[in-house]
This record gives structure tokens, sequence and C-alpha cells, in this order.
């Protein structure tokens, strides 16, 4: 079965984690405990279900019980989790798109031996292992990745159409829309932000806040570029 999958993770890990450590953890707990509050509060039951992992460290996947067209939820989700990031200080590129998902079934976790717990032990160390992929996640992780680079949401253009009132897209690419995720304003997310009790912040600060971001960013032309003219900041 057909799922949207939304893949977000924040830009410049590598560079930030260490000089940034305490504010990367912050963010990363605002990120996540947002995802929950949307997954909790506003789409807790069947067919809305979300289904939410941790990948990668500070990579995250959602993905839909089903599939959805035009995938309003699944933008306006990625929209503000966009938003969210740039809050705590950070920015995120994120990617949405369309697969399978669910979960693997490897040889090794009928071999290996479990604890109590339902841990695999190796020896006194733990192997852990994520068990659920699928296309959904390969396909929303390589939007996100796909050029051009920058802090910009990716989404596949058959999933867009008809465009939602209110949605901004600022590149029409082969296949793809580029969402402007910083005016991008509609009245679902409106919804989502109420019902989860989110605080964000007006376009005209977020505006600011990106602007600054970027003038301080260690980070090459392009990607200054692209992560502004992408998101309507001059």
């Amino acid at each position: 079965m057909r799922r949207w999958a939304i893949y977000i993770d924040i830009e410049g890990t590598s560079a930030l984690f260490e000089p940034r450590e305490a504010e990367f953890f912050t963010a990363l707990d605002h990120l996540l405990t947002t995802v929950w509050r949307i997954g909790e509060l506003c789409f807790p039951e069947s067919p809305e279900r979300l289904f939410a992992h941790q990948v990668g460290g500070d990579g995250i996947v959602i993905v839909s019980e089903q599939s959805e067209r035009p995938a309003e939820r699944a933008i306006a989700i990625a929209t503000i989790l966009m938003q969210v990031v740039l809050g705590e200080g950070f920015v995120a590129k994120a990617g949405v798109s369309e697969g399978d998902y669910g979960h693997v079934s490897l040889t090794c976790l009928q071999e290996c031996p479990r604890d109590d717990r339902g841990r695999i032990r190796m020896g006194r160390g733990l192997l852990t292992i994520i068990p659920t992929m699928g296309t959904a996640l390969v396909n929303a992780h390589g939007r996100a990745s796909c050029p051009p680079r920058g802090a910009r949401l990716v989404v596949d253009a058959d999933m867009i159409e008809p465009v939602s009132e209110g949605v901004v897209i600022s590149e029409v690419r082969r296949g793809l829309r580029v969402i402007d995720w910083l005016h991008t304003h509609t009245n679902l997310m409106d919804e989502i932000v109420r019902k989860a009790k989110l605080r964000i912040a007006g376009a005209a600060e977020l505006e600011e806040a990106l602007r600054h971001y970027v003038a301080s960013a260690e980070a090459d032309d392009d990607w200054k570029h692209f992560t502004l003219c992408l998101n309507g900041v001059a």
C-alpha cells in the first residue's frame, strides 16, 4: 500500500553539533516533541494516524496510514516543522514523496539472542535495529537531498495538484515542486497549530531569523542563495 512520507533533517549538523551541542539537542527535542504533539493531538485515529521514526540521528521520517491526494496534510505538517526548526535557531531541509512502508523481517533478528528486555546483545554491547523501511522513506529522503541545495522543501508534483489555497510554490522542476515554507500558510496549518498547541512566529519574524542564520552560516554561496530565494527572502 502506498503512503506519503515526510523526511526532514537539520541542516549542517556535522559543522554545528560540536560548537552548539546543547542548542542542537534543544532544537531536536522541540522538533520531535512537535511531531508527537501533531500525531497525538491532531491525528490520533485511523485513517489519519501518523507513524514517525527518528533516523540517522537528526532525521525524522513521518509516514501516513494510507495514500492521500492531494497530500495537503503532508505539506502542512512539513511546513510547520520547517518553521519550528527555524524558531529554534537552526534550519532544516525536507522532502515529501510516496511509496510503501512497513516492518522489515531480517534473518539476524531470528538468530540473534535477546535479553529479558527484548534487546539484542553483542557480548556486553548492543545491536540496535530500525525495524521499518520502504520506498516511502527512500523517495522522501531523495527529494530532501536533490538539487537545489539549501534549506528547502521539495514535493512530488503529482502529490500537490490541485494546489491548496495558501501554498506558495517557489520553483517548478520536472516532476517536482519547491515550496516556499516561510510564506506558505493554509487553513489546515492553522488548525494543526491550534490543536497541537504550538507557537509559530509570523512571516516577518521568520524572514528575519532566516536572514540572520544565512548571514552567519559557514556555507557556500549557492546554499545561501537558494535558501533565501526559494523562500521568498531577498
